[in-house]
């Protein structure tokens, strides 16, 4: 996942609340899928970008009710 004017960050682990944030208040403008047989590599409009940042807001809000 590349953030706009930021390093990549990895989903190998498990995110705390300062990367989501990190997520949240940065544009989203390339997702990278790496795999054994290919590796993937979607751009993604600041629309997109908008929608997975209210995903990933409603998915935090769901693990702190837990």
């Amino acid at each position: 996942l590349s953030l706009h004017d930021a390093l990549p960050i990895s989903f190998a682990h498990k995110l705390n609340a300062k990367e989501i944030d990190e997520i949240i208040f940065k544009e989203i403008t390339k997702v990278s899928i790496y795999t054994y047989h290919k590796n993937y590599e979607f751009l993604i409009s600041p629309k997109q970008s908008d929608d997975i940042i209210t995903l990933i807001q409603c998915l935090r809000r769901y693990k702190q009710l837990k």
